[in-house]
């Protein structure tokens, strides 16, 4: 029955043309920002600057102009990473505290403020382990001129989010409520096995709805990375000085919670983005059971989700503050490009993510299973 209601799903045109339309939105942005123009040619002169593939081709095919070229990209990559080498030398996370605070106005107080400190103090001691292990060196696209960090793990992963948050919301809504539209609930409903198939829908919408999700952001991310090529780049760290971008006028590195190259940070982002959709699946299960409705659930949860996006600018500057942005279904969204490293101040700790994602799989479950007890009352 799961398999059926998957094939039912997968014909779905409309859900196909608004994943095309997703993809031509997101091959745009790149294009834009990686691609356009000239762009193209430069991220793949600057890349073979960093991998050292490019001097010796040059020469082979004989032009001038490009030795020349290569040549000037290859003094101002050098010159980039000798003026940025400095960055972990006085780098101090309590005094980047102190600026962020400053500079948000944000002040914790009491023991809440001690909390914060202590987590400043570890982020502190993981500095040190990276100038230990020399962790801060290795080749990688200049972070302030190309931002591609803050690109790829914050506004096109946040573009991604969202798109296939309303993918999967559209994917199982649609299988929930197929026989409404289609006026057979009723023929549906006549037999015992017809009043019990919402949970294989649930299951093959929240199914289609992953497949269709991880589609578009595998081309989403073949053509990122056909335009910023990666090639033995994926072991520089994401804590490499040359990787540093600014935030909140400020430039220093990204300092992670633990060891992590740019492979796995890109695996462990697709991990947290792939459990994210699959519980805003578990929220429209639950909103459906409850309206037995499409388009009511549909504008129901964006309307939610915009009053959590609305909710979490609030803060107490107290330890209510953690808890808020744990329960908030939103937080992950909203910390962007700051996923496994140090980033807002309450929930600058290890293995928030994780947390935000614990705490976001019990209330959608909690809400489909109430759904579904009120769907099943009713229907007796």
């Amino acid at each position: 029955m799961i398999l059926i209601e998957m094939k039912r799903g997968f014909k779905n045109i409309f859900l196909w043309i608004l994943i095309a339309f997703f993809l031509v939105f997101n091959f745009l942005s790149i294009f834009e920002n990686y691609a356009e123009n000239d762009k193209k040619s430069e991220m793949s002169f600057m890349h073979s600057v960093m991998t050292g593939t490019g001097s010796s081709s040059a020469k082979d095919n004989q032009q001038k102009d490009e030795i020349a070229l290569y040549s000037e990209v290859e003094k101002a990559y050098i010159d980039y990473k000798e003026q940025f080498s400095t960055l972990y030398d006085n780098l101090d996370m309590m005094k980047i505290l102190k600026i962020k605070e400053a500079k948000t106005g944000y002040k914790p107080q009491g023991e809440y403020k001690n909390y914060i400190e202590k987590n400043y103090k570890k982020l502190q001691k993981r500095v040190e382990q990276i100038k230990k292990t020399n962790e801060y060196e290795g080749n990688f696209y200049p972070g302030n001129i190309y931002k591609t960090h803050g690109f790829l793990y914050g506004k096109l992963k946040r573009s991604l989010m969202i798109q296939t948050a309303i993918i999967m919301m559209l994917s199982v809504l649609y299988l929930l409520d197929y026989e409404r539209i289609n006026k057979t609930r009723d023929i549906v409903l006549a037999s015992k096995r017809g009043r019990k198939v919402a949970i294989d829908k649930a299951v093959a919408g929240i199914m289609v709805g992953i497949i269709d999700s991880m589609l578009l952001m595998t081309l989403t991310y073949v053509y990122y990375f056909i335009n910023v090529p990666y090639k033995n780049l994926w072991n520089t760290a994401v804590s490499a000085v040359v990787m540093a971008e600014s935030r909140m006028q400020m430039t220093y590195p990204f300092i992670t919670f633990g060891d992590m190259t740019e492979r796995k940070y890109f695996i462990a982002t697709v991990i947290v983005m792939i459990l994210f959709i699959i519980a805003v699946g578990l929220c429209s299960v639950g909103i459906w059971f409850i309206f037995e409705n499409s388009y009511f659930s549909f504008i129901f949860q964006c309307i939610i989700y915009l009053l959590m996006m609305t909710i979490i600018t609030y803060s107490w500057c107290n330890f209510f503050d953690v808890i808020r942005l744990l329960i908030n279904p939103v937080t992950l969204y909203c910390t962007g490009g700051g996923w496994f490293m140090e980033n807002d101040m309450a929930l600058s700790f290890a293995n928030n993510e994780f947390y935000c994602l614990m705490v976001l799989f019990f209330e959608m479950g909690v809400l489909s299973a109430t759904g579904y007890c009120k769907y099943r009352r009713r229907d007796k």
